[in-house]
């Protein structure tokens, strides 16, 4: 049981520190996206949509790091079968 709490902290700080790091990468260093649509000059028509869509693939990814180390919480996992599934 302890070692499973340790292992759930220990993702859930990982994914802590990844999460940082992507939010201050892609909305403070370089919140136009400027390097990334530099490498998709001949396939974009529109920057504003690639930019959107980047937003929104960024804020998806946080949410996933955040709830993957609460789905291997054992309690939570078998009070909420039916949600979990």
């Amino acid at each position: 049981m302890r070692n499973q709490k340790s292992i759930v902290i220990i993702l859930f700080i990982i994914a802590l520190m990844w999460i940082m790091h992507t939010l201050s990468k892609n909305f403070m260093v370089d919140s136009d996206f400027e390097k990334f649509l530099m490498k998709k000059d001949e396939v974009i028509s529109n920057p504003s949509i690639w930019t959107f869509i980047i937003r929104i693939h960024i804020v998806l990814a946080v949410i996933a790091l955040l709830t993957g180390p609460i789905g291997l919480i054992k309690v939570l996992r078998n009070k909420r079968l039916p949600f979990h599934r």
